[in-house]
């Protein structure tokens, strides 16, 4: 392996649940209250577009689609500004992988660019990476592979050589399917779901990684 990939909800910070109340919240403002729950039936890890066209029950076209995610981020942003923080082990994880491993490492999102750089800038992390990937980057989200294809291509490496940390669901048939190798956690889905798919560990947190796994993992 020569680089570390990160999906960023759910892996970096964990906020499934502010992103629920921002899409409750954000749907309220605009007169288009929706249930708790149906965030849950679209799936943490789609892109916005797909959130707006299942709430809002209609097509929604790209341009509107990126007006109205951000002010859904804007909320999410306003909402986790007191509430976000690292994943467990998160910041020793990114130091060892620089100082120890000296592996690449790379964030890739369906989320847009100003959560990305909210959430670096918030948790004081952004040194530690050498390449961002949002949203805006391509055309299909999460499970289709391009996300991480592309963050391949940033990173200048071929897709074997690269080890994703990832969350949902979504986001784990995406890694696979880019011909990735994944460490699932289990901050969205429980270990049971996690193991449906050929994932090379499942762990809670980055605390879990001691150098024997690391070792493992990146040989």
């Amino acid at each position: 392996m020569q680089a570390i990939i990160f999906d960023m909800d759910g892996v970096l910070v964990d906020n499934q649940d502010i992103h629920r109340k921002a899409w409750v919240e954000f749907c309220r403002r605009i007169g288009h209250p929706i249930d708790p729950a149906d965030f849950d039936r679209v799936g943490f890890g789609r892109k916005n577009k797909e959130f707006l066209r299942y709430f809002l029950q209609r097509e929604v076209s790209g341009q509107e689609a990126k007006i109205l995610g951000e002010k859904k981020e804007a909320v999410y942003r306003e909402l986790a500004g007191k509430e976000i923080q690292p994943v467990n082990g998160l910041i020793p994880f990114l130091r060892s992988m620089k100082k120890e491993y000296h592996l690449k490492t790379a964030v890739a999102s369906s989320a847009p660019r100003s959560n990305i750089d909210f959430v670096l800038k918030k948790l004081l992390i952004g040194e530690f990476f050498d390449v961002l990937a949002d949203a805006s980057l391509v055309d299909q989200g999460k499970p289709h592979p391009s996300i991480y294809l592309k963050t391949a291509e940033l990173l200048d490496l071929p897709p074997a050589q690269c080890l994703v940390f990832e969350d949902s669901l979504f986001g784990v048939e995406s890694a696979l399917q880019a011909g990735m190798q994944v460490v699932a956690l289990t901050t969205s889905h429980s270990y049971k779901e996690l193991s449906a798919y050929p994932c090379r560990d499942i762990i809670r947190d980055f605390s879990e990684l001691n150098e024997e796994k690391m070792q493992k993992l990146i040989r």
